[in-house]
């Protein structure tokens, strides 16, 4: 028959539009294309373009769509039959969902529901209420959704209906509201009997089995579970045949039948091939499995595959769990390894950051656990008040003892140490008193030998002067004696002078002696500010890194006021370290520092110190601008104590040692935290 030139056009853009998107649909889209060519009106074309248009929507040609949509949209204002409205609305609403765009999704699909409303047809008001509940549970608006369906069920198509009932099921249960969700899976079950669609029927049972599960209804579960697998056609849906078998083992591990748990696990897996997400759930769940069977390798290399899998597929919300079942494997080989700590602290971190309340729960619990195992109460007791914090109310009941059990050992604890304190404090000023007292004794000793030294001396002198006015002709070998007798007074004097020196510092002493003795009071000093930062300090374990140096190198500046030299600091305000490391770091830059003000400037120059840090390592750097180190230089065969003395200590913090001269001296020394 013949046609206007308008349909001709339509008829041949539409042609060129529509590309055959799988060989079943090939003889709908051929019987559709005839009938638009036949069509009389402007209303019936419109109409079977539209219907061609959700075929067209399957294949995913989003450029052709856009246009077919675009000529829908254009033409809207010339169309009177509502129903076709509500087509074109329904069709803008498909595209905002497969672009995810949700509010456009319900603008669109409001606006076809009311112009499907006066049509008879109960289909297109089945598909975009559907599509509509699907957005508002998405958006979180549950109660929206539950309006809407409650305002169509009556002409909704039980297939849609079905449908409809299994997302608000699915919804309801993830917000905790029981009742609700097993009326609608009740609901839903009989409609897929009515459908007589064994594959809805199965969905249903597994998602009744599920709710079972949530209430410890343990054997209905596992009934629903073997049901659902009966039903559910595993080629037609291959992933929720997985999920079926992954529900049944996780009732199984609840019933503590592990074995066969895992026998269903493997199926499921079987199941998720080519989905490494569903692989690595799944993983995580065998591994934490192996653990109540004791199997921990099995289950250290089953979780390892889980973590691998969620890193390469950035499951940051999965990963959190497979961190918190490596770290229960790690504590459960060893109960003192540090990883166990230090991966559970990732899956609480991984936790907070997406909300996962159950695992911030459990993850701290089991935190408190590993704690309170090696005797770090404090730290066990902190842990276990957060996860009361995340608990319901019947899990508190097990904390609150706990909590009560941690706390007792905390304050015993607490009591010892300070107990132990006050013992270290009486035992450092017995033995300050017994340094005075042998000090004293030293010097009392120094005084009576010089003295009884000056008195045989007087003795000997006058025998020998009585001896040259008897003896004349014996005078050379006397006069000979006398020199030798006053060379060794001398010497003697002069060991008592340094004897008495090196013990009290205010008696008078030769210039470089001075400096040796304000060098090993440096030294002295260097370790004495380390105790009186520890001893001021909130934190007894640590000490101020910045604070601490610079009153070292305001000693040791204070020691050389006749040289104009600049110290220059870089280090961090929050910087921290260990007592016991600070010790030999306070030693290395007392070293450091008294080297470059005794050889490497005449008057002015310039030292900085530098020291920073790594997630695992310190990186201490000592440098001065001065004359550097001599040409053909061996730390081995060199002379200087202090080289040597930065060398050792350098060894005994693990740390790697370098030294280089180039517009003076630089040292580099890196160490481990650990």
């Amino acid at each position: 028959m013949k046609f206007s030139r308008f349909y001709f056009l339509f008829f041949v853009i539409w042609w060129h539009f529509f590309t055959i998107p799988a060989l079943a649909q090939q003889t709908e889209l051929d019987s559709l294309k005839i009938k638009l060519s036949e069509a009389k009106t402007r209303n019936d074309s419109i109409l079977l373009i539209i219907k061609l248009s959700k075929i067209y929507y399957t294949s995913s040609l989003d450029k052709d769509f856009d246009k077919a949509i675009q000529f829908l949209n254009n033409n809207i204002e010339k169309i009177s039959d509502p129903y076709i409205k509500g087509s074109i609305f329904q069709i803008n609403a498909l595209k905002a969902l497969d672009n995810k765009k949700y509010n456009i999704v319900i603008k669109n699909g409001l606006e076809a529901l009311k112009k499907f409303e006066t049509a008879k047809d109960t289909l297109p008001i089945g598909e975009t209420t559907n599509m509509l509940v699907k957005s508002y549970i998405t958006l979180d608006k549950i109660k929206e959704a539950q309006k809407l369906y409650d305002k169509y069920k009556q002409r909704i198509p039980l297939k849609y209906k079905y449908l409809i009932l299994m997302k608000l099921a699915k919804k309801y249960i993830s917000i905790s509201e029981y009742n609700k969700t097993k009326n609608l899976l009740n609901e839903a079950f009989i409609i897929a009997h009515q459908l007589e669609n064994q594959q809805y029927i199965g969905k249903a049972l597994y998602r009744i089995s599920q709710l079972n599960l949530t209430f410890k209804n343990y054997k209905e579960a596992e009934l629903k579970a073997i049901q659902s697998l009966k039903m559910l056609d595993k080629n037609k849906n291959i992933l929720l045949y997985g999920a079926a078998y992954h529900n049944l083992a996780e009732i199984l591990e609840r019933e503590e039948k592990y074995n066969v748990a895992i026998k269903y696990m493997d199926s499921a897996l079987a199941c998720y091939t080519g989905h490494p997400i569903s692989i690595a759930i799944i993983l995580n769940k065998k591994a934490f499995t192996l653990i109540q069977l004791n199997k921990l390798e099995d289950a250290k290399k089953t979780v390892e595959k889980a973590i691998e899998l969620n890193k390469k597929t950035n499951n940051n919300y999965s990963l959190s769990f497979a961190y918190s079942t490596l770290a229960s494997v790690l504590f459960s080989i060893d109960k003192s390894d540090p990883k166990a700590i230090f991966y559970m602290n990732k899956a609480i971190k991984n936790a907070r950051k997406h909300k996962i309340k159950d695992l911030i729960k459990a993850s701290n619990y089991n935190l408190s656990n590993m704690y309170y195992a090696n005797g770090q109460y404090k730290k066990a007791y902190d842990k276990l008040k957060i996860a009361f914090k995340y608990s319901d109310s019947i899990y508190k009941d097990k904390i609150i003892k706990d909590v009560k059990d941690i706390e007792t050992k905390y304050q015993t604890e607490k009591k010892e140490r300070k107990i132990a304190q006050q013992q270290n404090i009486i035992k450092a000023k017995e033995l300050e008193t017994q340094k005075a007292r042998t000090r004293n004794l030293l010097l009392i000793i120094g005084l009576l030998s010089a003295l009884l030294i000056a008195f045989f001396i007087w003795r000997r002198y006058k025998a020998e002067a009585k001896a040259k006015r008897i003896i004349s002709q014996q005078k050379t070998v006397i006069e000979e004696l006398q020199k030798e007798l006053h060379h060794r007074i001398k010497n003697n004097l002069n060991i008592i002078d340094a004897f008495v020196d090196e013990i009290i510092d205010d008696y008078d002493a030769d210039n470089e002696l001075k400096k040796k003795l304000q060098e090993l009071q440096n030294r002295i000093y260097s370790i004495k500010e380390v105790h009186t930062q520890l001893y001021k300090n909130a934190d007894i374990n640590n000490i101020d890194v910045k604070k601490y140096i610079d009153e070292l190198a305001n000693k040791i500046a204070a020691t050389y006021k006749n040289k104009n030299v600049n110290i220059k600091q870089q280090i961090k305000d929050d910087l921290k370290l260990k007592g016991d490391k600070s010790f030999v770091v306070g030693l290395i830059v007392n070293e450091f520092l008294t080297n470059s003000f005794k050889y490497a400037f005449e008057k002015n120059g310039e030292i900085q110190v530098k020291m920073s840090e790594t997630d695992d390592n310190y990186i201490l750097q000592l440098s001065d601008n001065g004359k550097g180190l001599p040409k053909n230089f061996n730390i081995k065969t060199i002379g200087s104590y202090g080289l040597r003395i930065m060398l050792l200590l350098s060894k005994q913090l693990k740390g790697t040692f370098d030294l280089k001269s180039r517009n003076g001296v630089h040292l580099t020394i890196q160490f481990p935290k650990a």
